[in-house]
């Protein structure tokens, strides 16, 4: 396991020594596949990640945490208008 990356396939799970089927890691995927949120399917990702990102170091060294997250909702908000919604033309 050189990357400590839990396997997102049965097939990678079954050729990572730990995490195949019954194997003393597995309860990692299992947990994984039953916690885990995918990403939101837009191409805003980047920014809304740096903008939530921020938003949680500022809100960790003592920020407001209901301006904080008003501030990153309006950034991320504007850079979605700013990019046409990022609607395909």
């Amino acid at each position: 396991m050189a990357t400590a990356t839990i396997p997102a396939t049965d097939a990678a799970a079954a050729l990572v020594p730990g995490f195949e089927e019954g194997g003393n890691l597995a309860i990692f995927r299992e947990f994984s596949a039953n916690s885990a949120v995918l990403r939101p399917e837009t191409p805003a990702y980047p920014f809304i990640a740096t903008e939530f990102t921020k938003a949680t170091q500022d809100i960790i060294n003592g920020g407001d945490p209901q301006g904080t997250l008003d501030a990153a909702v309006k950034a991320i908000d504007a850079n979605i208008k700013s990019n046409g919604g990022y609607t395909q033309k």
